[in-house]
């Protein structure tokens, strides 16, 4: 009996510097054992932004946990969402952007590019009235137009790029060396200014006065080019009138685009473009002198010889797109020069 009540020896098992008796061990490897019940909440949360996080420190936040992004989404009917601090500054950044920024930027793009189309339609559908009677655009329609704004003094101003041969002291000596240039069937004016100039040929730009020296040259006459500015004087007589003005106004056009049909001639072999000879019949058509009254005495005479030499040189611009020789041309170029000296002293009358 002493023997049975002798307790058996434990046995000690050393586990990580621990002691333990083989009875503590084995209950706890048992209790290891176990199946452990799966946490579904906390496995599988239906937010994982917030699966690992302590809910306690937003307890006594609640308020601004739930308060809606700038109000905004209800303003648009939509449900409140709790955000973050820092991710909810950013999403309210966001929705401005998308729903207020943007479509006002659009609606300024839009607005501008209607603005600019509708400017140039109605700038395009102006042109042709503007620049009807300003200087420079000779080629522009000008047939029937009226006059978009009254004239001035320089307006009538016409520049032209003069062929000259000689320069002499005295208005006799350059009419009789013009008579003898006209009789070997050379063009020839003269031209007081100072001196008395003798012009064989005329051209709107300086390149093509170039050309015209060159040929005139390859025909043994000396010859240089220079620019002529023929200005109106103080008050001319062509401006006190609307009807005299208009007059006026068309001469100028038809003159400079008989200039232009010189330089076409000039490079063309004597054959100006049939463009351009179309484009002077648009401006003679409906040319008239103004009516009586409008000009009176030796004003409306200077009147009626101006309107004589653009006609004739438009008569000969026919020629000679029909028939181009030296004679055409010549022929051609006298009346040119005679249009241009009726319309000087057209515009220098008072």
């Amino acid at each position: 009996m002493d023997d049975q009540k002798k307790k058996s020896p434990q046995v000690i098992i050393r586990f990580n510097g621990e002691k333990h008796t083989l009875e503590e061990w084995a209950k706890r490897e048992t209790a290891a054992d176990k199946e452990k019940d799966l946490d579904w909440s906390r496995a599988f949360p239906k937010n994982p932004d917030t699966a690992d996080r302590d809910d306690s420190i937003y307890k006594h936040h609640k308020a601004n946990r739930t308060e809606p992004y700038f109000h905004i989404g209800r303003m648009f009917g939509r449900r409140k969402t709790n955000w973050l601090p820092g991710r909810r500054a950013i999403r309210g950044t966001l929705y401005t952007v998308r729903y207020f920024w943007l479509p006002a930027a659009a609606a300024v793009i839009v607005g501008l590019s209607i603005g600019l189309s509708m400017l140039l339609v109605f700038t395009g559908q102006n042109r042709p009235e503007q620049a009807a009677w300003t200087s420079g655009t000779v080629r522009s329609s000008t047939a029937g137009s009226s006059l978009s704004s009254p004239l001035t003094q320089r307006s009538l101003a016409l520049s032209v790029y003069v062929v000259q041969t000689g320069v002499y002291t005295t208005q006799t000596a350059a009419g009789q060396a013009a008579s003898r240039l006209r009789n070997e069937g050379v063009a020839a004016v003269t031209f007081n200014q100072g001196n008395a100039d003798i012009f064989i040929s005329a051209a709107s730009t300086a390149s093509g006065a170039a050309k015209l020296a060159g040929y005139f040259k390859n025909q043994g006459i000396p010859v240089y080019q220079k620019n002529v500015q023929f200005s109106a004087s103080a008050n001319p007589a062509v401006l006190k009138d609307s009807r005299t003005a208009s007059f006026a106004a068309r001469g100028r056009a038809l003159v400079q685009e008989l200039l232009q049909i010189s330089e076409e001639a000039a490079g063309n072999r004597f054959f100006p473009s049939s463009q351009a000879v179309a484009q002077m019949d648009r401006l003679l058509k409906d040319w008239k002198l103004p009516a009586a009254g409008a000009l009176s005495g030796s004003n409306r005479q200077t009147a009626v010889n101006f309107q004589k030499s653009v006609n004739t040189a438009a008569s000969r611009a026919r020629a000679m797109r029909a028939k181009g020789t030296g004679a055409t041309f010549n022929s051609y170029q006298q009346s040119l020069l005679e249009a241009i000296m009726s319309y000087r002293d057209l515009i220098g009358k008072e």
